[in-house]
């Protein structure tokens, strides 16, 4: 338990210093994050072990950091060549490589980096970037927390025992209070701090959707590793895994605050 609590605290103050960076920081740390979390997801399904699929897990990352804000046309060609490759190798390795092992590949590549990004693209939302980008953490991070708290108190019924056998209906609300009690503290730095007015309505609908995105996020890890019969996704933190298992939440929860914030046009801040 000390390790844990050890590796969380170093953890969070990495993230503390790199969330208070400047964008070419953040891009290049979100990059890195995006081809970590893929590249333990590939050692789940052994993808590692093929060259062409870890030179497309690369290409992948780098489209929309990169790519991305060179030309955004050359996603399309991108993808469609990442297509070509994946149904080449299959046609030349078939005994190897099947149909489903390229449907496989074609998901993560496209949801893991795709997911992540969506980290700078909050970072890069005019004027309030740099107070948006703490949501999605703070929804996913406090509500695995009070997931975990809740359900070890109280347990009670399983919410899904065939992915994973230790999360319950109490841990599942107890992940929504944690992502709203964080949000609610986050509030009093914005209105104290920095004389920000929040729209709570639309404030504390996104913290319960963080926590819902966050929940979908952990169940989508979970049914990785119980296909790939694995406990954890690695060891980079002591205590606690691999780089995946502590940021599967945060894979949904980026996504669900940029489209809320910015694609829907929806103002929580003034």
């Amino acid at each position: 338990m000390l390790q844990r609590w050890i590796s969380a605290i170093v953890a969070a103050s990495i993230l503390v210093a790199i969330l208070l960076s400047d964008v070419l920081i953040i891009k290049i740390c979100t990059i890195v994050l995006a081809m970590v979390a893929l590249y333990e997801v590939f050692c789940a399904f052994s993808f590692q072990k093929n060259p062409v699929f870890v030179f497309l897990g690369i290409v992948s990352c780098l489209s929309f950091g990169v790519f991305n804000r060179i030309n955004p046309n050359y996603l399309e060609a991108i993808a469609f060549i990442s297509i070509i490759i994946m149904i080449l190798v299959m046609i030349g390795s078939h005994k190897k490589v099947s149909f489903i092992d390229i449907t496989v590949l074609s998901f993560i590549l496209l949801v893991i980096p795709f997911c992540f990004e969506h980290i700078l693209f909050i970072r890069k939302i005019p004027e309030w970037g740099q107070y948006y980008i703490w949501l999605p953490f703070i929804g996913a991070f406090c509500s695995d927390s009070g997931a975990f708290f809740v359900g070890k108190a109280f347990g009670g019924k399983k919410l899904c025992p065939e992915l994973s056998p230790k999360k319950t209906i109490s841990g599942s609300i107890g992940g929504f209070i944690g992502s709203i009690v964080g949000f609610f503290l986050y509030s009093m730095v914005l209105i104290y701090y920095f004389k920000f007015q929040v729209s709570y309505l639309h404030y504390y609908i996104l913290a319960v959707l963080c926590s819902f995105a966050s929940q979908i996020g952990d169940l989508t890890a979970s049914a990785i590793k119980r296909h790939s019969s694995i406990k954890d996704f690695g060891n980079i933190m002591p205590g606690h895994g691999g780089l995946m298992d502590r940021v599967d939440g945060l894979m949904f929860s980026a996504p669900m605050v940029y489209v809320y914030v910015f694609s829907l046009g929806i103002v929580i801040f003034n």
